[in-house]
């Protein structure tokens, strides 16, 4: 018997038509027999942490506990971590799918990312993945486990993240699994901030925030001296820090051993910290939730990190 999927639709460039050089929204152009229906038409760039919690509501709301999410890539990694975390309780499983460019143009993946959504959904474990073909075959990733496209690229990447890829249009799941799952949250804030390491200055801390995620260099250092006073800073305000970007099992350089040791947050990504942020401090006990393993957003810290994926 066919595995009952729904598809949902966001809008997107997967959605887009191009004339004389511009792209406009339309309708969601692949043919299936899967039910569709709309839930936000819009481009990606204008979504909202608000936005996603929406989603999240209709998805629960949904019979079928497969279900597939068209979306634009520009904003695909906050709406796969933060969807993640609000469906950590649901027995859904949830492929994101969008694509480089409009159905038609040479360039476009928007058929092959669909195509593997609909072959892995039937064997994918509760979570949401996004479903993503860089060049070298589709593979589903992990939500939570997502990292920053690179500048000026539409490739999907992150830490330890493949649940599986097509392969002879099939899917074959990885070795790979993700934790555990169960903590329920509906609710989402944008009182949190994610700041990127540069040489310049951080800025002074807003009064209104709950919660700064500070990413780090790559090799998960920060100038120590500057970010200790700055979490002095907030804390003073009553507003917590995380120092995100670090791999516990790699190495560690003194200026990392200089960092105050409580408001590092390792072994996560930034974006998925920030994520996980929005949805913390919108409830109880965010500090706990945040070092809560809540939908295998860790990856594995008893060893250095094992791929970044293509």
């Amino acid at each position: 018997m066919p595995t009952k999927i729904r598809i949902l639709t966001a809008g997107g460039t997967i959605s887009c038509r191009e004339e004389a050089g511009i792209r406009t929204l339309g309708a969601f152009p692949i043919e299936t027999d899967y039910p569709v229906e709309t839930v936000f038409d819009a481009y990606s760039e204008n979504f909202t942490f608000a936005d996603y919690a929406v989603i999240a509501r209709k998805i629960r709301a949904c019979a079928e506990s497969r279900l597939i999410l068209t979306h634009g890539t520009d904003t695909l990694v906050y709406a796969a971590a933060t969807l993640d975390y609000l469906l950590a309780d649901t027995d859904k499983r949830v492929a994101l799918v969008s694509s480089r460019a409009p159905l038609g143009d040479p360039a476009e993946n928007g058929r092959s990312n669909f195509r593997a959504a609909v072959l892995a959904l039937p064997e994918l474990s509760p979570g949401v993945y996004a479903a993503y073909d860089n060049g070298n075959g589709a593979k589903l990733r992990k939500g939570a486990r997502l990292s920053l496209q690179p500048d000026f690229s539409d490739e999907s990447v992150g830490i330890n993240s493949v649940a599986g890829r097509i392969e002879n249009d099939r899917y074959v799941p990885s070795k790979r699994t993700f934790g555990v799952r169960g903590v329920r949250r509906d609710a989402v804030t944008d009182r949190v901030r994610l700041i990127f390491c540069t040489p310049g200055a951080l800025p002074a801390p807003e009064a209104d925030v709950a919660a700064y995620i500070l990413a780090a260099y790559h090799s998960g250092t920060f100038r120590a001296d500057d970010v200790n006073a700055f979490v002095r800073r907030c804390r003073a305000l009553g507003t917590d820090v995380y120092l995100t970007g670090v791999d516990s099992a790699a190495a560690n350089y003194a200026s990392q051993s200089a960092l105050e040791p409580e408001s590092v947050l390792a072994d996560i990504t930034p974006v998925s910290a920030f994520c996980k942020a929005a949805v913390a401090y919108a409830g109880r006990e965010p500090a706990v939730y945040m070092r809560t393993d809540v939908c295998g957003e860790f990856f594995h810290p008893a060893r250095p990190i094992q791929e970044k994926e293509q």
